[in-house]
């Protein structure tokens, strides 16, 4: 998702990374409730193969020309430090939660897994364009 990212553009790979993951989330969980191990693999597979490499194959790439060359480590580091500690972190403690408010049903963890890729859209509509490498680089090209 790399190169396809470098030739249409980080934001769109992104974005169709979080909206295959927002639109795969209930058949993902119902696919795992099978247990059939071969579906459970099959599925898995084409949730990360699509869904996680569009999001991870675009992500850093996206990030770095949202900060200028001066601010570009400190300003990812707190970026992704501070999803690892708000979201990614206690991720298993509010699945755990759901699943158990919902008396065992998955529901609520595919809800919860689909406003996350709901957010990241909107956060990437948002904040794509004002990348300040990405400018000052077509500003630089251009002189």
């Amino acid at each position: 998702m790399g190169l396809i990212s470098d030739r249409v553009g980080y934001a769109k790979v992104y974005i169709f990374g979080a909206a295959f993951t927002f639109l795969y989330a209930f058949p993902l969980f119902h696919l795992l409730g099978t247990r059939d191990p071969a579906i459970v693999v099959l599925a898995m597979s084409i949730g990360y193969g699509i869904g996680f490499s569009g999001l991870a194959g675009a992500q850093g790439a996206f990030l770095a020309n949202l900060f200028a060359t001066r601010t570009r480590f400190s300003g990812i580091a707190l970026v992704r430090e501070l999803n690892g500690l708000l979201i990614a972190g206690p991720t298993p403690f509010i699945a755990s939660a759901l699943v158990a408010a919902a008396g065992g049903s998955p529901n609520l963890v595919v809800m919860f897994l689909m406003a996350c890729c709901a957010m990241t859209i909107v956060a990437i509509l948002v904040v794509r364009h004002r990348a300040v490498h990405g400018a000052e680089l077509r500003a630089a090209v251009a002189d």
